[in-house]
Order: C-alpha cells, then structure tokens, then sequence
C-alpha cells in the first residue's frame, strides 16, 4: 500500500516515520492522517482501494506523542514556493 503523504523521501526517513507506523501498527498514511487530526486540519482522504478507505477511517485507537508531533512538524520548516508541501502551516500563497 502505498501511504498518501507517506513517501516523501529523505524528510519521512529522518523524522522517523516508518517507525512511529511501526510502532502503532499502522501505515505511514495513517500516521500523517492522525498528525492532520491532531493539529485540526480538515483532511479528505481519497482512494479507490477499499481497504484502504477503511485503513484511513482507523485513526482514533492511538495518539502521536509529542515528540513524535514534533519530529513531523518540522518537516517543512522552509516555507515552499506555489502553494506547495504537505503542511498548511508552511505554505506561502
């Protein structure tokens, strides 16, 4: 399966994504989805894949630590151009 939000490269293998996932048992697309939920932000998730659809609703049986909101907050520290990035937060429009 792969995650929405969760491949992106060498920012989701630094702040350790695969292993806050791993930790819970869940996807790394989970994890970003719980992230959006715990900072407010309205998230649609899209798929196709029914499981998937049922994965991205299974987000209320565990809670990212602080540290853990931390690590993915700091992600997009640098402003990106056009609207761009995976954080609200930091997006210059």
């Amino acid at each position: 399966m792969e995650p929405a939000g969760g491949n992106r490269g060498n920012d989701t293998r630094r702040c350790g994504f695969k292993e806050i996932a791993e930790k819970y048992k869940k996807s790394t697309a989970q994890v970003t989805l719980r992230w959006e939920l715990q900072n407010g932000i309205i998230t649609i998730p899209k798929s196709t894949h029914q499981e998937r659809i049922k994965a991205n609703t299974n987000l209320y049986d565990f809670e990212l630590t602080a540290a853990e909101m931390t690590a993915i907050n700091g992600l997009d520290a640098t402003p990106q151009p056009l609207g761009m990035g995976w954080n609200p937060y930091t997006i210059e429009y």
